[in-house]
Order: structure tokens, then sequence, then C-alpha cells
């Protein structure tokens, strides 16, 4: 892979995730209330409520950006994580290429156009990204290069956006953090403008705690940062309590707050949040569900029977997702190694250890699965 495509493939991979910001976009108050009103809906995962705000929305303002965006990330968490294989996708795409077509009319008569700019930006990013996960390399750069293009331009909007503190400071935090991850990515980021973790997780926390629609998409980043890059487990829990207390019915926050929890080894409250996602059949939730559960069997009653039944369904579970349930079966791996180890069982123990350590990108389980392998 050349390093433009490696440096492009994780740009997108970043800040798009779960990101939405329609902010002060909207000048037309009943057209931002019916906006925040529908993604509101849809974190709490009343996607028939959330579709009615929309179409009240596309009423009002029927050629706007925001209203194929809106109906595309309904989609995307009503089939979290969704995926190019998915046939819901198809749709998905549509409105995706509709919402960048009425981005670039938007630009066509001012190419400064704040609302124009961001929901290009997104398109293409959102694009990108599922091209990346489908091996779609090529076509990802290219719409990586589009999307990088309309990020620059946010770069200096944050003392007239709060929102815009949420892309700088991903963008600031992740120039650096990629690299020190991926190592091919370091040669090509001269021609780029300088990240700065500690002021990326400063714009962060000012997203966060300042904006006026992206708090959410801050808070569940910051999550990810403290918990898989800072290894401040501390700090990833204050992010999901907000979380869950907001959105208690999101069976992706509780994810996040349970595995928050186990994290700091508040093994009894973790184990009252598996009923919010065990019951769903996606492999996502499936792959949490077992990982969890074995990881309480072991660590919290001691049970290294259950918790290898439970590590071993996790692993066992194909076509998963790399953006979320990768890291999962790498916990499932590591675990599985611990007790092997405990059994004496070392070349098994190094197998486990050796696959988890290819999957995932949590510090912590780097240095754990490093000091594992130092000993055997």
């Amino acid at each position: 892979m050349s390093k433009n495509k490696i440096f492009f493939s994780c740009i997108f991979y970043f800040f798009c995730t779960h990101f939405f910001v329609f902010g002060q976009f909207l000048k037309d108050t009943k057209a931002q209330n019916l906006a925040t009103l529908a993604v509101e809906k849809i974190y709490y995962f009343d996607f028939v409520n959330a579709r009615i705000f929309i179409n009240q929305l596309e009423k009002q303002i029927p050629k706007h950006p925001v209203v194929p965006f809106l109906y595309a990330y309904a989609l995307s968490w009503e089939n979290f994580p969704l995926q190019k294989n998915f046939t819901e996708y198809q749709q998905y795409e549509k409105y995706l290429k509709t919402c960048l077509a009425q981005a670039e009319l938007l630009l066509k008569k001012n190419k400064k156009d704040i609302e124009g700019n961001y929901f290009a930006m997104m398109a293409y990013s959102l694009m990108a990204m599922h091209e990346s996960e489908s091996g779609n390399f090529w076509t990802s750069v290219e719409q990586g290069k589009s999307a990088f293009y309309y990020l620059k331009k946010g770069f200096d909007w944050g003392e007239q956006l709060a929102d815009y503190y949420f892309t700088t400071g991903l963008y600031k935090y992740y120039a650096v953090q990629y690299p020190e991850t991926h190592s091919a990515a370091k040669a090509v980021m001269i021609f780029f403008p300088n990240g700065n973790k500690a002021q990326g997780l400063q714009y962060l926390h000012l997203a966060s705690a300042k904006s006026q629609f992206s708090k959410i998409e801050a808070t569940i980043y910051l999550h990810s940062i403290y918990s898989k890059y800072e290894k401040n487990y501390q700090q990833a829990l204050l992010q999901t309590q907000v979380l869950v207390q907001k959105y208690p019915y999101n069976p992706f926050f509780a994810i996040k707050h349970c595995e928050s929890l186990i994290a700091v080894g508040r093994y009894a409250e973790a184990e009252q949040l598996l009923k919010y996602f065990s019951v769903r059949s996606g492999r996502v939730y499936r792959t949490a569900t077992n990982t969890f559960r074995g990881l309480i069997d072991e660590k919290y009653y001691k049970n290294e029977k259950n918790a290898q039944a439970s590590y071993k369904k996790a692993i066992a579970i194909e076509s998963v997702d790399v953006r979320y349930s990768k890291d999962f079966q790498a916990q499932s791996y590591v675990g599985l190694a611990r007790i092997a180890i405990n059994n004496n069982e070392k070349e098994i123990a190094k197998k486990y250890l050796k696959k988890a350590q290819k999957m995932t990108e949590y510090e912590g389980l780097k240095d754990e699965i490093k000091r594992y392998l130092k000993k055997l």
C-alpha cells in the first residue's frame, strides 16, 4: 500500500464512525428543532419517531443535505454497525449520494458555505470508510482525499461555531496517534497540518462542554481515546456515564459503559448492564456479550470453565465488523490465554496471544500481551 494511500485511509477512519454535527448551521429555528428531535430519537433507538421528525424536516427544507444525511444516519444506527454487505447499505449509499449532490449545490452558490462544506465532508467520509472496510482501498483513498479537503476548511471555525472544535480536535489528536499506531503513515505526515494530542483532547472537551449538537459524538470519542490509547480508564468511565444517563436505552452506549466498568473492576455493575444488549442478535452485540460475560466470570466469579466457554463463543462469531468487534475478540483471545497459562498450556497461550496482538489497538491490552509473551 502506498504512503498516500495509508494516510488517506486513516483520515476518515477516526472521524466518521459516529459523527453528526449540524448545530447552528440550520438557520431556521423550526428546522433546527426538528433536526435535534430526530437525532435525539435516533440515540434513543426510536427510529419510527425519528423518521417522523425527518419527514417533517423534509417538508420544511426539502432540498437541504441535512435531510438525506439524517435518513442515512437513522439507517446506520438501526443496523448498527452497518456494513457494506448488508442489504440496507444500498439505500444508505443512495442517501449519502443525495446528501453530497445537495451539498455541492450549496457550495456552487457559495464556496464558503459552512453547511455545504460540512455535509460534503461527511458524505465523502462515510462512503470512504465503508469502501475501506470492504477492501476497496483505491476508491476509499479518492473519497478520503475529498473528505480531507473539506475537513481542513473547518480548522479555523471553532471560534464561530463551537461544534467545529470536534472535527479539529479529532484531527489534531489522530494526526499524532494514527502514525504512532501505524508506523507506515509517519513518512507522509510532513505534508499535512501538524497534530497535537493535548490540544486535540482540549478541543474535544470543549466540544463536549460547549457545542450545541456535537456533545454526544465528542463524548463517544473521548471515551474511545481514553480507553484505547491513553489508558485512562477512570476518564473513559466518566464519558460513558454521561452517555448511559442521557440515553439509557441505547445498546451501544450500554456496551461502552459495560466495557468501562469492567476496566476499573466494577464487575457487579457491569453484569447488570448485560441485559441491555445481550438480547440483540447483531454480531457486535453477541461478541460484546460473550466477551464481557467471560471477563466477569473469570475475574469476578473466578469461574474459568464458564469464562472459557464464553470467550470461545466470542471468537467463533464470523464476519465481525473491524470497528468494534475485532477488539472484543482480541480481549477474548487474551482471556483464553490467561486460562491456558493457569493450566500450564504455554503453546496454546502463545497462539492466542499472537492472534490478539494482530487484532487490537488497545494500548493496555498490547502491554498485557507483551508481558505474558515475555514470560512464556
